[in-house]
C-alpha cells in the first residue's frame, strides 16, 4: 500500500513539474506581433494638426518637438 502512494504521489509531481516547465517554456516563447503598427511621418502629422477642427493646444517643447493636445469640452461625462 506504502508502494502505490509513493508511486501515485512522485507521478503527480512529475505532472506539476512538467507542466511548470512546459508553462515557462510557453512564456518565454518568441512570437511575431499579430497587429502590425505602423507609423505616420512627420509630414503626414501636420497635415492631421492642420485639418482638426476640435478644440486643441499645440506646445513646442525644448528639443523642437511640437506636442498636439486636444481639449475636452470642459464638462465630465457620467
Amino acid at each position: 500500500m506504502k508502494k502505490i502512494i509513493k508511486r501515485v504521489l512522485y507521478v503527480i509531481l512529475f505532472l506539476v513539474g512538467a507542466i511548470c516547465i512546459t508553462g515557462l517554456v510557453l512564456a518565454y516563447w518568441p512570437t511575431e506581433w499579430k497587429i502590425k503598427n505602423k507609423g505616420i511621418t512627420p509630414e503626414e502629422a501636420s497635415v492631421l494638426r492642420q485639418h482638426y477642427a476640435g478644440l486643441h493646444n499645440l506646445f513646442t517643447t525644448s528639443d523642437g518637438e511640437t506636442l498636439f493636445l486636444r481639449r475636452g469640452t470642459g464638462r465630465l461625462r457620467r
